[in-house]
């Protein structure tokens, strides 16, 4: 009898130790998944946040903007309010985070603030693709700690993109990325003699 109920102990105590094993081996799993979408969805943000800052910084900074002024901003009392951020100017179409071309009036950077969860996808190596989803937030910040929002506007403005992914439900996010934009009146200059020629003073 003494000589069952260690057999049983045994078997029960290896149970437990394969089981512990099972699963220490299925979170080492979980997690290297979890740190190769984190890697891809990094640089598929990255890629979102060129297309971002690649437009002009202001409605008033776009060609369009400094061609009704006939004069370039000088100015943070030249941008547009907070209110004004989003899909007040950004047009029927919305804005194509990753093909601008597809969405013209999505022109400067405040117009992609308030979109939540734009499909997008990472390109692999192998030719496969990753899904993921965006939001976009932007908001002026202070000029002596560019972390700080502003409420007025300055001549900053912080982007932050948070994505996700279906395959991961899990969590709620995946990965997140920031950057702060600056107003350079010779890059708005720039821009509007590329379509319009040289600024009549």
């Amino acid at each position: 009898m003494p000589q069952t109920l260690l057999a049983i102990l045994g078997l029960g105590l290896t149970s437990l130790v394969a089981f512990n094993q099972q699963r220490a081996s299925t979170q080492s799993y979980e997690a290297m998944i979890k740190n190769e979408f984190e890697l891809a969805a990094t640089g598929a943000l990255m890629h979102v946040m060129e297309f971002i800052g690649a437009r002009s910084f202001d409605e008033r900074a776009t060609p369009g903007g400094v061609r009704s002024a006939n004069a370039l901003p000088v100015g943070a009392n030249d941008f547009v309010a907070i209110s004004g951020f989003g899909a007040q100017d950004r047009g029927s179409l919305g804005c194509d985070l990753l093909a601008p071309r597809n969405t013209p009036d999505c022109d400067d950077i405040d117009d992609t603030h308030g979109i939540n969860w734009q499909p997008i996808t990472a390109r692999l190596s192998d030719g496969r693709t990753l899904p993921f989803e965006v939001s976009v937030r932007v908001d002026y910040v202070t000029d002596d700690s560019l972390r700080v929002p502003s409420t007025t506007p300055t001549t900053h403005k912080r982007v932050v993109l948070t994505a996700r992914t279906p395959y991961l439900p899990q969590y709620p996010q995946i990965a997140q990325v920031e950057r702060v934009f600056s107003y350079d009146p010779n890059y708005t200059e720039s821009s509007y003699e590329s379509v319009y020629g040289p600024i009549l003073e």
